[in-house]
């Protein structure tokens, strides 16, 4: 038995309405009105406003990935930049024979171990915490660490904390146009619901294979079972 599917994707949603406006209006030619003008009207009201949300979400959701790949390379290279930090640190206590405790003003430890694995807001807090340790070693007496430099590491920093502000309000921009497009989604399905259930009641006369192929030129699509025939 055939089963009619019901659209779940907004795409299916948009071809089907779309489908059913250009059908309706080559049928009322030959006045075969099985659908209310009441329900064309809302399906020509409210297409244009559907299909205009639809791509706005596309298009957010193709700049939050975009966000999401310069906030990734930012945080990559800010990552570069503190590891090769640690590494002049720990250089330079050991060629100048420098107190161990130096080391903790560059967030290493003091058996000269450092932080494996550096992710999320972790790696922006220790790129901060070096920035102001190298200050205090400064204030201290001790010489500013270079290769590379504190400034050098800020630059690095405040490029990866805007990378990452950009994408949080990417991620809020999409949802907003997922709210918007959720609230339309709603009627829209409304809508569907209803000339479904007016092409049913016009076509319950018919025969199912024609009640079937008139539906399908409104938009719908039917599942069939395995060796069923498609009519």
């Amino acid at each position: 038995m055939a089963i009619l599917i019901t659209p779940t994707s907004d795409n299916y949603r948009l071809s089907f309405i779309t489908k059913t406006v250009a059908t309706y209006e080559k049928d009322s030619v030959h006045n075969l009105n099985y659908i209310s003008q009441e329900t064309i009207d809302r399906v020509k009201l409210i297409t244009p406003e559907f299909e205009t949300q639809i791509n706005s979400v596309k298009s957010n959701l193709t700049n939050r990935s975009k966000q999401v790949d310069e906030k990734n390379s930012a945080v990559n290279l800010l990552q570069i930049y503190i590891r090769d930090m640690w590494s002049s640190v720990r250089r330079k206590v050991v060629r100048e024979n420098l107190p161990a405790q130096l080391l903790m003003n560059y967030s290493i430890n003091l058996d000269g171990s450092i932080k494996k694995n550096l992710t999320g807001g972790t790696i922006l807090t220790v790129a901060a915490q070096m920035i102001e340790g190298d200050k205090k070693a400064v204030a201290d007496g001790y010489n500013p660490i270079s290769n590379p430099s504190a400034e050098e590491l800020e630059n690095v920093l405040e490029a990866a904390k805007k990378e990452t502000a950009d994408v949080s309000e990417a991620d809020r921009s999409y949802d907003k146009e997922q709210d918007k497009l959720s609230t339309i989604r709603a009627e829209i399905d409304d809508i569907i619901d209803d000339i479904i259930a007016e092409l049913k009641f016009n076509l319950r006369k018919m025969d199912s294979s024609s009640k079937r192929r008139i539906m399908r030129s409104y938009g719908a699509e039917y599942k069939y079972q395995p060796g069923e025939p498609n009519n």
